[in-house]
């Protein structure tokens, strides 16, 4: 029998958010609205709920706190914006893999993980 310090860690959604998190803004650098490089969140253009995309670099850009609450909110600013600035043709993509919550397998956590990782690892090999 394994010991409890030899179980393989069970990911939580919520390490998962941290590394989606650090890679998006790691990638972008700056608020993609306002190009401010300081109070940066990351954005889900497809809403986090869906399993499909939650964790996809691809479905996040990097905004301020002020854009992030704009875009947030969904406001007509946003609207206005994202029209211009967010590509119909990556909207559509993300729109066709989107699934409605589902229960997520310690298979497809582990697997996610791995995935930003590397993803990680690349955006910080471009900045050397």
């Amino acid at each position: 029998m394994r010991q409890r310090s030899q179980l393989p860690h069970k990911l939580s959604e919520q390490e998962l958010d941290a590394l989606w998190h650090k890679a998006v803004i790691l990638r972008d650098k700056k608020c993609r609205w306002c190009r401010a490089d300081k109070n940066l969140d990351p954005h889900h253009l497809v809403p986090r709920r869906f399993t499909g995309t939650r964790w996809l670099l691809d479905n996040g850009m990097t905004l301020c706190h002020h854009h992030h609450d704009l875009a947030t909110r969904n406001t007509v600013e946003w609207q206005r914006w994202s029209a211009v600035n967010v590509p119909q043709a990556l909207l559509n993509r993300l729109s066709a893999i989107a699934l409605p919550i589902t229960p997520r397998s310690e298979l497809f956590m582990q697997e996610t993980k791995v995935i930003l990782e590397a993803e990680l690892t690349n955006i910080m090999r471009k900045e050397i």
